[in-house]
């Protein structure tokens, strides 16, 4: 299901990448928003959600499962600003779930 998600993602991202007129003045969240629109009728007795509560902080992107409200997937939108802001995400993953032993990922959307 991981890889399934991560490519749900890419899509929808590439797609959005077509058609920048639709995309181009919604910010962070916005971006996000389109994401979990996309998964949240994809997988049944999985919920999605966007900003929302989990262990310490709030979390982009939220996949759990329905019936014990355990995580499949988390991850954080960041909309490109160079390198160091990349470097700050992932250490943000790393130390929020990648420890704990949860399925994470850092989807960057490039806007000039």
């Amino acid at each position: 299901m991981f890889n399934d998600v991560l490519k749900v993602i890419y899509d929808s991202g590439k797609s959005m990448e077509r058609k920048p007129a639709l995309y181009q003045d919604k910010d962070e969240e916005g971006l996000r928003d389109q994401f979990v629109f996309v998964l949240e009728t994809r997988y049944e007795s999985i919920t999605a959600s966007g900003e929302t509560f989990n262990r310490s902080g709030k979390t982009d992107i939220l996949l759990k499962h329905a019936q014990d409200g355990s995580n499949v997937f988390v991850a954080e939108c960041k909309v490109w600003h160079g390198a160091s802001e990349f470097l700050l995400a992932i250490t943000q993953l790393f130390e929020k779930y990648y420890l704990a032993g949860f399925n994470s990922c850092s989807y960057d959307v490039c806007k000039e």
